[in-house]
């Protein structure tokens, strides 16, 4: 009921809000409180708008999606560009099979050679089921989105069953696409913008930071420089045959 194209259908929620003047803008936020968190339909209030630290992406494909630049583990990145998808029906992190053989290869193969983690099936899912003190030593992951790179620890990404701790990553079987879910929109306030199609998140803790590595290419500005330079290029050209 909260897609992107649900703005397309006269009669969605969002366009219900919008009709009715109950909001003045076409956006939603998930916003973390004290007091138990919060979805809130239109522009937020200025005093729910705190948080010191932000980041933002632009989307894709008429999605809640942005450009996953890179993923890094250990100041390492996989060198792979992936589409992050921002969903709430997903409790931790859907994963590309080159993402998996990735964090293997930074830590789990490690744990497994000392038995302290193991791969096994839990609920008809497959996850990585490790004894709860390999989270002091598992390496905090960032995550490329756009120009902002989000960094959780082992707190944010592993959940307690019994006596194991369960890294929340599951392997799925689109290549060029990782599913963020709650375990990640969790973290932050998080603003769906339809209007600007911007994706905005914040925290007060320190976990958001402009990516210096690498940047998201403009897509759309890179082809507006490449028009202008030919249109200047077939003028000069234009310019020194009119004069020979």
């Amino acid at each position: 009921s909260l897609s992107y194209n649900s703005k397309k259908r006269k009669d969605s929620l969002i366009n219900n809000l919008y009709d009715s003047k109950l909001i003045n803008s076409y956006m939603f936020s998930f916003i973390k409180r004290n007091d138990g968190d919060m979805l809130y339909f239109g522009n937020p209030l200025e005093e729910l708008k705190n948080k010191k630290n932000k980041g933002n992406c632009k989307i894709r494909e008429n999605k809640w999606m942005c450009r996953m630049i890179n993923v890094y583990m250990n100041n390492k990145g996989v060198n792979k560009k992936y589409k992050a998808v921002f969903d709430t029906n997903v409790l931790g992190f859907l994963i590309p099979k080159t993402l998996f053989y990735f964090f293997d290869e930074m830590f789990f193969n490690v744990m497994m050679n000392k038995k302290r983690c193991n791969y096994d099936k839990m609920y008809n899912h497959n996850f990585y089921l490790c004894d709860c003190g390999v989270m002091k030593d598992f390496p905090e992951i960032s995550f490329g989105i756009g120009n902002y790179v989000y960094t959780l620890t082992a707190e944010d990404l592993f959940f307690h069953f019994e006596d194991f701790c369960v890294f929340s990553g599951e392997v799925h079987n689109v290549d060029d696409t990782v599913v963020l879910g709650t375990y990640f929109i969790n973290q932050f306030d998080i603003e769906f913008n339809y209007e600007t199609n911007v994706i905005t998140l914040s925290a007060n803790r320190d976990i958001i930071q402009v990516n210096e590595k690498e940047n998201e290419i403009n897509e759309e500005e890179i082809q507006y420089i490449i028009m202008c330079v030919t249109i200047i290029i077939l003028v000069f050209t234009s310019l020194y045959l009119i004069g020979i």
